[in-house]
């Protein structure tokens, strides 16, 4: 088991590497740039592949119907969990409390030097929940001396509120979006016969277009625009306008048709500079993270996407009579940490990237433990 999973993450750590040395020497918007890079072309590119192979019988109807269910459940269960942890702390900090007793900055980029923090309070509020470079985020706070007029002020909650709803979004979606892709199928062709991993590439592509490009993209645009806007039209227009939809109904349609061999070693070949750029965006966000405030907020998403939700899923097929290799299938993509496209979607919305850079690093460390756990309890 241990050459197995040295096998599977040995191209992992080496792209982090090398996007951690990259983003050094290279610009700051160069993590903006790579992740819209993979929205509009990379991430399309691997579900058109992954469609044209896509085994979509009858037969495998269990893997999109237990990625719905686990979907259901991940939303309820991140729902609840973000707002008892977010009770928790209201109860123990006054709303006027200093700024650097409620918030710790995890972007070098944001951290305000020390005439800043002297000018505005509301300044140093919004660089340290900032989520992106002051590239990204253009922040504009008023004259220190502007004069009281008696008015409510509402700069300083929305701004605090707008950090917020971006973390909660982040918290959901680092708990809900599982690394089918890169890592399970990296490690699954290792650990199941080639003939089950049908049902791996069904749950892949579903999970590509139901939960990454469709529910991902729902919560990402929700809790990344104004803190007014609810579940309407414009999240309708998002997902319609998410390239992995119709780059998935164009595989579909074009699977009876047979490429030249050039091209289809080349769509091959796509597949794997997508995985690295992945990677090597991931290591640029693992870098620019300082303190512990989002690796211990991440720790709640990450089991419950790493522990909870594999074992809810090998309960409920063993319940229902499902067993072998389908189940363990079935578990093992369940149980994959928080995905890359996390980051991508990060970066295109605009929510909290450190908490989902330390999910990815929390939960991918923690598949470590429970990857042996499901082969015990689950495999053949």
């Amino acid at each position: 088991m241990g050459e197995t999973l040295l096998q599977a993450y040995t191209p992992l750590l080496f792209w982090v590497t090398v996007g951690a040395v990259l983003l050094r020497i290279t610009p700051d918007r160069l993590p903006r740039l790579l992740g819209r890079t993979l929205f509009w072309v990379g991430v399309p590119l691997e579900v058109f592949v992954l469609a044209r192979r896509g085994d979509f019988s009858s037969a495998l109807a269990i893997a999109p119907i237990s990625l719905v269910v686990v979907v259901a459940i991940n939303i309820v269960l991140g729902w609840l969990a973000w707002n008892v942890m977010h009770r928790t702390t209201e109860s123990g900090m006054s709303p006027h409390s200093p700024p650097e007793t409620q918030h710790h900055n995890v972007f070098r980029e944001s951290v305000p030097s020390e005439s800043a923090l002297s000018e505005s309070v509301l300044s140093e509020s919004v660089l340290s929940e900032s989520v992106l470079s002051e590239s990204v985020y253009p922040l504009a706070s008023p004259p220190a001396s502007e004069p009281d007029t008696g008015e409510p002020k509402t700069s300083e909650h929305d701004v605090l509120h707008s950090a917020s709803r971006r973390r909660q979004g982040s918290f959901i979606l680092a708990g809900l979006l599982g690394n089918t892709g890169f890592v399970g199928f990296a490690l699954l062709p290792l650990l199941v016969p080639e003939e089950h991993l049908s049902a791996a590439i069904c749950y892949q592509v579903s999970n590509n277009v139901l939960v990454t490009s469709g529910i991902g993209v729902l919560i990402a645009s929700h809790f990344g625009r104004s803190s007014g806007v609810g579940l309407g039209w414009q999240q309708v227009r998002d997902i319609l306008g998410v390239p992995s939809l119709w780059a998935f109904a164009l595989g579909v349609s074009t699977q009876v048709i047979a490429l030249p061999a050039s091209i289809e070693a080349g769509l091959d070949a796509t597949i794997w500079f997508v995985i690295a750029a992945a990677l090597i965006l991931m290591g640029m966000r693992l870098s620019q993270i300082q303190g512990w405030k989002s690796l211990k907020e991440s720790i709640t998403p990450s089991l419950l996407k790493i522990l909870v939700m594999p074992a809810i899923t090998g309960l409920g097929l063993t319940a229902i009579g499902i067993t072998g290799y389908l189940r363990l299938v079935l578990v093992l993509m369940a149980g994959m940490p928080t995905a890359f496209a996390g980051l991508i979607l990060v970066e295109e919305y605009e929510i909290d990237a450190p908490l989902m850079a330390s999910s990815i690093l929390v939960s991918t460390v923690g598949l470590l433990a429970t990857l042996p756990l499901w082969l015990g309890l689950f495999g053949e």
